[in-house]
């Protein structure tokens, strides 16, 4: 057998066949322990620093293995590059034919039944408008000839699809085998290749998924397999919180109420619905207005055993009617049945049983929704959260029954969710693994990666940390600005503000100005606004990030203001980006239950919860973001951190080192002409 770092070598089929190739020794070397620990067994953690080129050195021991691999991702863009690019590049020169299969969550592929029922008007969701039905249209010529029903091929589509939950194949939508479009369903289709392919590219929440439905009992999504590559992996653990939470908003009864009396009226005619559906409204508000709420956009953290006796019966009389729907729906989609077909060419007419079915699986996953939910479990954390309100609408909702306002946006949403996936995780997925590559770009603190290790609940078999190839203190440097004021004090957006526009100045725009709140971005947006030479760029509370980057791109000269999300995934190599402001030390939010629990179990486990759990956290965070700046071997630009932190307090040496090593730069007249002498 080839070994892998041998194809990656200088005089290699890759050096030969791809134009501007770089021999990299931190990628032969990345190679063959991956190589290894497949052929070896056991679990490498493996952190490989920006340009080491980590895909092409997992990849190509998956390839050559012989094993059925997959491999998971944190987002679709490096999945998509994985699969379209990379993985076809690398089987073209090694004359390869491993079938290989992207596989998405569930909620991105269509479902052929409910989009027929979308389609004849028999949902809450087709309400017209020219946005939508400009969708509709689109969606309509693409659902006539897709082959894989994944929504990210329609044209055209920017942003999110309000409706397209309601189209979707996720479970609530799903009846099984008994639906009359299975043997055609994507998703049966789609898990059909599964079985016929060696290497599965996937994200963390689909790797999550599939181990909660083996663990349940229900199947594999993925099928047989002993060996997992993840790359991001330190997005693993937020991936299985979300995987392993539950939540349920005020508005859950309502709209699923809503559904059963349409159902009701529209195919089971002269029929009442249940009166459990009436019941289950009003029970439902009332154990929501039992549950504690802080101020919009505010968590607040609640013991399911204290809640008000009003909410407490209020859930086990939920629990009931729920069960009388589950039971109601059941007898009466006996005495229904399918249409005929209108032809083979039509579309799929609407089946009243399995419209019964539908919303079977609906009540019966509420139901156990709201059990777990509610269900005391010493290492769970549950809390409320009223989301963020703008403008005064709010102030011209209709008071509901315990004097709060309601309306579409005054939902209120309680989740659950585990302090400790890493306790979970083992058992789940690790145990039953023959290997397992755990990779990112920043993944160890202070030098070894005991802090991810814990998160995880994973030991490394080995460890390896491969630095860049990049020549980090000839590119780059790195400002701490001395005497900001306190990044908690009432000056400090201002002061962060004036110094943004002389360094702008001094770099001609592009620059990159990163935060860790709305409100600070939008104090200094504010304070630059009118003031800043160069084209001013914010993001948008809603909106996606790529519209932004292609702007900013296409500007040549802009400043682009952004939260957390621009924190990862953004790549801005070359002289679009020679400028990266940091405004704050990206800590967890100190009023967040489930941050202020995980420390709080640090606490206990180690005397210093927020040095062994907010600082390791901070750290990789920051380490993150500081990545943004250098993205080639010939980028070059200067990193700004306002926080004053990182050379007051005992931990800022730590979070300090675990930074590139940039040139330290002392003053702002020093930063000024870094930024002057660049191209």
């Amino acid at each position: 057998m080839t070994a892998a770092a041998d194809l990656l070598g200088p005089d290699g089929p890759l050096a030969a066949a791809l134009p501007g190739f770089e021999f990299r020794e931190g990628q032969v070397e990345m190679a063959a322990r991956v190589e290894e620990a497949l052929r070896r067994g056991g679990t490498l953690f493996v952190e490989a620093g920006t340009g080491i080129g980590k895909s092409f050195a997992y990849l190509l021991p998956a390839l050559l293995s012989g094993e059925r691999i997959v491999v998971s991702t944190a987002t679709k863009a490096l999945q998509d590059q994985l699969f379209e690019k990379d993985l076809p590049t690398l089987q073209e020169i090694l004359g390869t034919r491993v079938r290989a299969l992207r596989v998405k969550g569930r909620e991105n592929y269509l479902c052929r039944l409910e989009w027929a029922r979308f389609g004849e008007g028999q949902t809450p969701w087709a309400v017209p408008s020219a946005t939508r039905d400009r969708d509709l249209r689109r969606i309509a010529r693409w659902a006539r000839t897709t082959r894989t029903g994944d929504r990210d091929e329609i044209p055209g589509i920017e942003g999110p699809l309000d409706f397209w939950r309601s189209i979707s194949t996720v479970a609530e939508n799903c009846i099984g085998k008994v639906c009359p479009e299975y043997d055609e369903c994507h998703l049966t289709r789609l898990r059909r290749q599964v079985q016929r392919s060696r290497l599965l590219i996937v994200n963390h929440h689909l790797l999550v998924a599939d181990r909660l439905v083996r663990q349940n009992g229900y199947g594999r999504i993925l099928g047989d397999y002993e060996h997992v590559i993840v790359d991001e992996a330190h997005r693993l653990e937020a991936a299985a919180t979300h995987s392993l939470s539950v939540t349920l908003t005020s508005g859950a009864a309502r709209r699923l109420t809503t559904e059963v009396s349409r159902f009701w009226k529209q195919d089971v005619p002269g029929k009442r619905p249940p009166a459990a559906a009436g019941r289950l409204r009003r029970r439902w508000e009332r154990l929501f207005d039992g549950l504690p709420r802080g101020a919009p956009g505010e968590a607040t953290a609640f013991d399911p055993l204290a809640l008000p006796e009003t909410a407490m019966e209020a859930r086990a009389a939920a629990q009931s009617d729920l069960e009388a729907l589950d039971s109601a729906l059941g007898e009466v989609g006996e005495g229904l049945r399918a249409p005929a077909a209108r032809s083979a060419e039509a579309d799929p007419p609407a089946d009243p049983k399995a419209g019964a079915d539908r919303l079977r699986v609906k009540v019966q996953d509420l139901r156990d929704d709201l059990e777990m939910l509610f269900a005391p479990r010493e290492d769970f954390v549950h809390w409320t959260r009223a989301p963020a309100r703008q403008g005064a609408a709010a102030r011209r909702l209709p008071l509901g029954a315990a004097g709060r306002r309601r309306g579409p946006g005054a939902a209120l949403f309680a989740t659950v969710a585990p302090i400790h996936p890493g306790g979970l995780l083992p058992e789940l997925l690790f145990d039953s693994l023959q290997s397992c590559v755990l990779t990112s770009a920043t993944l160890a603190v202070d030098g070894g990666f005991s802090h991810v290790a814990e998160e995880l609940g994973v030991s490394a078999t080995e460890e390896a940390t491969i630095p860049s190839p990049f020549r980090y203190e000839e590119q780059a440097g790195l400002f701490v600005p001395r005497g900001a004021p306190a990044p908690t004090g009432p000056r400090f957006a201002e002061a962060v503000a004036d110094q943004v526009l002389e360094l702008v100045t001094a770099s001609r725009g592009r620059a990159l100005v990163l935060f860790t709140s709305w409100a600070n971005l939008e104090r200094v947006f504010r304070r630059l606004d009118g003031r800043c030479p160069y084209p001013l760029l914010r993001q948008e509370r809603g909106a996606g990030s790529q519209r932004r980057l292609a702007e900013f791109r296409r500007r040549g000269n802009a400043v682009l203001l952004g939260v957390r999300s621009f924190w990862e995934g953004v790549d801005l190599p070359g002289e679009d980006l020679t400028l990266l402001v940091i405004d704050k030390l990206p800590f967890p939010v100190p009023t967040d239950p489930l941050q202020r629990a995980r420390q709080a179990r640090a606490q206990e486990r180690t005397g210093n919860g927020f040095v062994r759990y907010s600082v390791p956290l901070t750290a990789l965070a920051l380490k993150q973001g500081v990545g943004r700046l250098i993205r080639s071997s010939s980028d070059r630009g200067l990193a700004v951190v306002f926080d004053s932190r990182l050379k007051t307090r005992s931990y800022g040496r730590r979070i300090l080192d675990s930074l590139p090593p940039f040139r330290r730069i002392e003053d702002a007249a020093e930063a000024v002409r870094f930024l002057e002498e660049l191209p």
